[in-house]
């Protein structure tokens, strides 16, 4: 089954980063790290202000159920009241090189 890399884009109300970023180490160590097939993550900022964050998961049922999770959890709302309306986009990529068929 191949492995998953969620493209995760965003904006961030102005003032927003540092508080971001603390939220950050929340979401990788009380979120992430509790999640079954979760891989790694990388949180990168563009230099126009865009925030991206990379998570790969090891299948798509592990990513699928994390989604779940994450839909419901506490984090997720604080996440969100960071965020420019709008400005969230997640791509769901499909790594086929780890597919065994």
């Amino acid at each position: 089954m191949p492995q998953v890399l969620q493209a995760i884009l965003f904006r961030l109300n102005p003032g927003q980063s540092r508080n971001y970023l603390a939220l950050s180490a929340e979401i990788y160590q009380d979120f992430l790290l509790r999640q079954p097939g979760f891989l790694g993550r990388e949180v990168l900022q563009a230099e126009n202000g865009t925030w991206h964050e990379l998570v790969r998961w090891e299948d798509p049922p592990a990513s699928d159920e994390a989604n779940r999770v994450w839909e419901r959890h506490a984090l997720a709302r604080r996440f969100e009241a960071m965020l420019q309306p709008g400005s969230l986009s997640v791509t769901r990529l499909l790594s086929l090189r780890y597919d065994d068929a």
